[in-house]
């Protein structure tokens, strides 16, 4: 009986012993001060996106998480909170991994990111997962004051060294539904270009984006095909794209087109850069 009580005495204590190194450790855990870290994070992000990165209040978020009161990338408020969890069976393959939630005000998104453990931010792997999202915030990154409609829903993969769109390697697809982009382009007699659907699929290579498909409906429909010679600044990459679409009645008077045209389409080319595009009329 003595062996057996000493026994459970042992037993005990070692749980009591236990339970008051995890208690430290969860205290720890909580109430740890990571505002400490959010200049280092900060720096971290920045150099992936290349640009300006700003995180609000930082805290615990279980299990063995971290969440952000909000993210802003160039000033422009992107998502209302960020959560981040390390990915520990990458360890065993000598990467760091982490999984990213970002809450936003209209939908939802979630990224993967994978970088090698002795070489941290470079290369960087990711992959993208977006659902019923507002494209606005992100459009103000690329183009202040372009007001851009709708949801989009896709997947995007991204490999690369940070900071630079020309060295990366990518493949998007997506559909953006009930969309509306502005346009400023003189050959086109129309402020924004609206659509019930838009369905893209893309791959980037060395800054070469060939778009492998593009199809719209709505008013106006049709396809789009070609590349874009990707650069940093996003505005000045340059366009060679060719299509054809179908449109109203109204639209075909204003491109010079014979009533009753039936199913003819627009073909035309696109050229020049994202901020100063050159549209042609290829046929009528």
């Amino acid at each position: 009986m003595d062996k057996t009580a000493h026994a459970r005495s042992f037993w005990v204590r070692a749980g009591f012993i236990f339970y008051a190194v995890f208690c430290l450790i969860l205290f720890v855990y909580l109430r740890f001060p990571y505002d400490t870290l959010k200049g280092r994070i900060e720096s971290t992000l920045g150099s992936v996106l290349g640009a300006e990165v700003s995180l609000g209040h930082l805290s615990s978020s279980l299990p063995l998480g971290l969440a952000a009161d909000g993210l802003d990338i160039n000033a422009v408020p992107v998502a209302t909170k960020l959560l981040f969890h390390p990915r520990l069976s990458a360890i065993f393959s000598g990467r760091l991994g982490l999984d990213v939630r970002a809450v936003l005000d209209t939908g939802d998104a979630r990224a993967r990111i994978g970088t090698p453990i002795l070489s941290i931010g470079d290369p960087v792997e990711a992959v993208f997962d977006i659902e019923d999202m507002d494209p606005a915030p992100l459009a103000r990154l690329v183009a202040a004051g372009r007001q851009v409609k709708g949801l989009i829903s896709g997947q995007a993969t991204l490999s690369g060294s940070p900071g630079s769109l020309q060295k990366a390697q990518a493949k998007v697809s997506f559909v953006w539904k009930d969309g509306s982009i502005p346009l400023s382009v003189p050959a086109i007699p129309v402020d924004a270009l609206a659509f019930k659907t838009l369905e893209v699929a893309a791959s980037m290579d060395k800054g070469m984006l060939t778009i492998e498909q593009a199809e719209l409906s709505g008013d106006i429909s049709g396809t789009v095909k070609g590349s874009v010679r990707v650069q940093d600044n996003v505005e000045r990459s340059r366009l060679n794209l060719t299509g054809e679409l179908q449109l109203p009645q109204e639209l075909k008077t204003l491109f010079g087109m014979a009533n009753g045209s039936g199913s003819q389409g627009v073909k035309f080319s696109l050229r020049g850069t994202v901020d100063n595009p050159r549209f042609r009329v290829l046929s009528r």
